[in-house]
This record gives structure tokens, sequence and C-alpha cells, in this order.
């Protein structure tokens, strides 16, 4: 459903399946696709949550640069900029930071 944009259908169906995570690695990454599609249905407060529950259980950079997006739009500028920063310092992003910082 995400491919053809069909976020309202693909919501009910990444929840359906989170019940049936066989992993934390599986459950990671529907939490992911899940705050993603929340992200694209504007809903920022269960993109937050599912992302920061994700990080939760691996933090990784896609997952963090996610979350400092979420953050971004929430208007939670410093904390948004502040995860970026993290990202930087750890070398995790090969972009020079003005490209990210603005």
């Amino acid at each position: 459903y995400c491919k053809q944009n069909k976020f309202k259908e693909s919501l009910s169906s990444y929840q359906s399946a989170i019940q049936y995570a066989y992993s934390k690695e599986a459950f990671y990454k529907l939490l992911v696709n899940l705050s993603f599609v929340y992200l694209q249905l504007d809903n920022l407060e269960d993109a937050q949550k599912c992302i920061e529950k994700a990080i939760s259980i691996q933090k990784t950079f896609q997952s963090r640069y996610l979350l400092a997006y979420v953050k971004y739009l929430r208007g939670e500028v410093d904390s948004a900029k502040g995860l970026l920063e993290e990202i930087i310092k750890n070398k995790e992003l090969n972009m020079p930071k003005y490209q990210l910082l603005g």
C-alpha cells in the first residue's frame, strides 16, 4: 500500500502486523514503517511515539534521523538539531554539517 501512496490502508496493515512480529528486528522494522505512515498522514504525535519505541529496541542512524525530522516538523527544532549534531559527532553520516543543519 505504501508504494501506491495508500497510507490509510497501510496503517491498518502495519498495526495488525506488529501483533505478529516474530523477532525484535521485525518489530523494529514494523515500528519504523508505521512511523513513516503516520508521518505521511500528518499524525506527528503517533509518528514520534513509534519511532521512539523503535529506537528503544535498536538505535540506528535511520531511526534517529527520522526522529529528528519528526521533531523538527513538530516545532522541536533544538531537540532535532541536537539529534543531528549527535549523528554527525559519531560520524554516522558522511555529509558536511551545513547540509544537515542549515
